[in-house]
């Protein structure tokens, strides 16, 4: 029996970077940055701005195209960077040079990509600025609520039981692998 791959777009003019905000709500968390890298890449296949071949080795080269249908912000900075990983300047690169060495072209726009994401995301009306404002400004309150905190518990029990409640903790968390 032979089975055929379908994939259904709900709406073909979001990027993948914000389909990842909306569903992860994070951004810069390493595996999180590598799909919506990847996705991407696979979304300028489908908008025919890069082609997948093999050479005769058999390894994937990326072969970069020109296409006329409008690219998103996040995806003209990813094709971007996929011109630059180009060293040689044909207009093709191997799948290898992309994920080995060229990779931190990607990384060096990490930042620029977040900033992207979320600005598309907030033009597209996905999410409210002000909202989003709010959110970080809570929790940042909270990020101080927690070390206070724990500051609070350090000083209250003192540095030496603090010690023993963690080897404690750590015996109990971990005798699965101590005794097995």
């Amino acid at each position: 029996m032979e089975t055929e791959y379908v994939r259904d777009e709900i709406n073909s003019e979001i990027s993948m970077g914000e389909v990842s905000l909306l569903c992860d709500e994070k951004i810069l968390d390493k595996n999180v940055m590598n799909r919506i890298i990847t996705s991407t890449i696979l979304q300028l296949h489908l908008k025919q701005y890069i082609q997948f071949n093999k050479d005769e080795k058999g390894k994937v080269i990326i072969q970069i195209q020109t296409a006329k249908e409008p690219l998103k912000k996040t995806e003209k900075l990813i094709f971007q960077c996929l011109k630059e990983s180009d060293i040689e300047k044909d207009n093709q690169l191997k799948l290898e040079e992309i994920t080995r060495n060229n990779n931190r072209i990607f990384y060096n726009h990490k930042k620029q990509l977040k900033d992207l994401i979320i600005e598309e995301t907030i033009e597209d009306e996905y999410i409210d600025k002000r909202k989003l404002e709010l959110k970080e400004k809570y929790f940042n309150t909270m990020m101080t609520m927690i070390f206070l905190m724990i500051l609070f518990f350090i000083v209250r029990i003192g540095v030496g039981d603090l010690l023993r409640f963690l080897t404690c903790f750590m015996l109990i968390y971990y005798h699965r692998y101590l005794f097995a």
